[in-house]
């Protein structure tokens, strides 16, 4: 069951819109906590918990494409496991997710950061996906802000002013919503995110730390 939390699978071609460059309404790469600036990139340490290591490189490209009215950043991706791949970041009116295929899911789905001047506390309920069903099952998302301003150590660098959000992926099997997976994501101003954590019915499996980054 090996995935990469940030990849989407070669193969995998979602339809374009419109590709433009476009940056819409969104912050300054200073300003914000998932920069979308083309050049951009990321060098993450991926470790799961059955002991496979990976290197994953995320760079942003000039190209965006249009998902539900949304306008979306292309990314490419790259690792060793899972080859070549693109990905899609939004970044708006300080709202922020990521479009990508979710192997344990099943299909596409999209995970909601929320909104960065959210209070702590706050929770978004929002569809994973674009019809509302994983396998034909209803599911959801609830996404949270756990923390802000946060101080947090990665590979001996200290990052401030980090935000740490949760997103609980859920499923209702006729009884309700209950929470199946987990993912907690850690973004620091400036850069984006800086670690992740997924956790299946509350063990996890697998993390992703920041190595180095470039930000345009």
């Amino acid at each position: 069951m090996k995935r990469n939390l940030f990849i989407i699978l070669a193969g995998l071609f979602l339809f374009f819109a419109g590709c433009k460059k476009d940056t819409g309404n969104q912050p300054s790469s200073a300003d914000s906590y998932f920069p979308t600036t083309a050049g951009s990139s990321w060098r993450y340490f991926d470790i799961v918990q059955d002991g496979t290591k990976d290197t994953i490189i995320v760079k942003m490209t000039n190209q965006t494409a249009i998902f539900n009215g949304k306008t979306y950043t292309a990314a490419t991706t790259m690792s060793r496991q899972s080859g070549a791949g693109t990905e899609y970041f939004y970044a708006a009116n300080h709202l922020f997710a990521l479009r990508a295929l979710n192997a344990y899911a099943g299909t596409t789905v999209e995970f909601k950061m929320f909104n960065d001047t959210a209070a702590v506390g706050s929770s978004l309920i929002s569809s994973p996906t674009d019809d509302g069903l994983v396998d034909g099952v209803p599911a959801r998302t609830v996404n949270t802000i756990v923390a802000k301003n946060l101080t947090r150590t990665i590979g001996g660098k200290t990052y401030t002013n980090v935000i740490h959000t949760e997103v609980d992926f859920q499923y209702d099997y006729s009884g309700g919503y209950s929470t199946g997976f987990t993912y907690d994501f850690y973004l620091a101003k400036g850069i984006g995110v800086i670690e992740s954590q997924f956790t299946i019915l509350g063990s996890l499996y697998e993390e992703q730390f920041l190595i180095d980054d470039t930000i345009k």
